[in-house]
């Protein structure tokens, strides 16, 4: 993750770019966690289509809530 902050809408905005370790091409869903402690607070998801062995593709995913205070950003990837 490069990036957890708001964008200049108040929206929360997290990007980043996810590595293919494997020999064959891949697709991810990830999910982002938008967090207060223990509390979550949104979540969004995306899914990063047929990234090719030992390349790098970029995501970014933009929370639909505004919300007061801080918070943290938890990101979570499974293969497809």
């Amino acid at each position: 993750m490069t990036r957890c902050s708001r964008d200049s809408y108040g929206l929360v905005d997290v990007r980043g770019q996810i590595v293919n370790q494997t020999n064959s091409e891949q697709s991810y869903y990830l999910e982002a966690n938008f967090e207060q402690g223990d509390l979550r607070l949104d979540w969004t998801n995306t899914i990063v289509s047929n990234v090719a062995p030992g390349q790098r593709a970029a995501w970014e995913m933009i929370g639909s809530n505004d919300y007061a205070g801080g918070f943290s950003c938890r990101i979570t990837v499974e293969e497809l």
